[in-house]
């Protein structure tokens, strides 16, 4: 499972959907993960324009409501940070949230302007739960010497040692075989000239498969989709790699990884659920017109399949299972978001916890 002090970490975004998912995860599994959560500007609607920043007071109270006291949260303002009004917002959330007994963890990227490491390292210090390193699929082309020097410089900067720091190897999308195995290769080169490998509080390698909609995915057919993160941590695990620490595993739930701004969308009813070393995938039309209605059929194929996990497996199970029973309404895209989301970390902690592998 490798050899950090948590198991999993899910990369999400800082939306409704992810912070409902995250709020009923049982506490078993919230003691085996860290999420990362992207910060995203809220969805337009037709009664208010296009948020141009996040609202430091919403997300401070969707980080309070939705997850545990001292448990660690990373939260990442990534392209938002490096805006004019970028490093006032990352002090702004670390100010809302200090006080509490969250554990908010500040992000941090190689590609941090000067003012915004600055802002961090003051969120950082007011916090005092460390900093998330960042590494980007761009900075793993590097060299690893090049690496080095530049964790050196930014470890200087936050004025941390890198016991305070998570590091996270964020490859991004996995679209086919020849990516995983390019990713592989990347990773191995990288672990192995790791600086301060002993030291770091955690390492993570995260990635994601899942596509960016479901186009490709036939209405009322059963789709499998491959979760080919675990291909990639799998072959890290291996102990004939000369390794001094495995990683932890990470990737992005049920979404595509690219960070993306939300967009306003109709989607037709869908479920993502994860299963063994793949995604089953099902999904209605947006010109049926039973509408979201067909949520409860959707539910009702799916329960019926053999990798079913059980009405008790999690609180998004629960919900798909009284959907599929009509005890509760269709709900809405936001709705089935949070079902699969709440499911797959479930899953994810399950599978690690009882068979070592994602």
């Amino acid at each position: 499972m490798g050899d950090n002090g948590w198991s999993y970490v899910p990369i999400l975004k800082s939306k409704a959907a992810e912070f409902e998912a995250l709020k009923h995860l049982r506490r078993a599994t919230v003691d085996m993960i860290m999420p990362l959560i992207d910060v995203v500007l809220p969805n337009p609607t037709r009664s208010k324009p296009p948020a141009t920043r996040p609202d430091p007071a919403a997300l401070a109270l969707d980080l309070l409501g939705n997850w545990h006291l001292r448990r660690r949260i990373a939260v990442d303002v990534g392209p938002l940070g490096q805006t004019d009004a970028g490093p006032a917002l990352i002090v702004e959330i670390a100010r809302r949230t200090h006080g509490y007994q969250l554990r908010v963890v500040p992000t941090v990227h190689f590609s941090d302007p000067p003012d915004t490491v600055d802002a961090l390292r003051e969120a950082a210090r007011l916090l005092g739960h460390g900093a998330c390193l960042r590494v980007t699929a761009e900075d793993l082309y590097q060299h690893p010497g090049d690496l080095a020097v530049w964790t050196d410089g930014l470890l200087d900067d936050l004025e941390m040692q890198p016991d305070e720091i998570d590091l996270v190897f964020d490859v991004g999308t996995l679209r086919n075989d020849t990516q995983v195995d390019q990713s592989i290769t990347t990773c191995r080169t990288h672990l192995g000239s790791l600086a301060h490998t002993d030291r770091w509080r955690s390492i993570t390698v995260a990635s994601g498969a899942f596509p960016q909609d479901l186009s490709e995915v036939e209405p009322w057919e059963v789709t499998e989709l491959p979760r080919r993160e675990i291909t990639l941590w799998s072959a890290l695990q291996d102990p004939r790699l000369p390794l001094r620490r495995r990683p932890g595993f990470g990737d992005y739930g049920i979404d595509h990884p690219p960070r993306r701004q939300p967009v306003p969308a109709r989607p037709a009813p869908n479920v993502r659920y994860a299963v063994d070393g793949r995604w089953l995938v099902l999904r209605g039309t947006r010109t049926d017109p039973d509408g979201n209605a067909q949520f409860h059929k959707v539910c009702g194929e799916l329960v019926h399949l053999p990798e079913w996990c059980g009405d008790d497996f999690s609180w998004g199970d629960g919900q798909i299972a009284a959907s599929a029973r009509r005890d509760i309404g269709p709900g809405i895209a936001r709705s089935w978001r949070s079902y699969g989301t709440n499911h797959h970390i479930e899953f994810v902690v399950h599978r690690l916890r009882t068979t070592g592998r994602p």
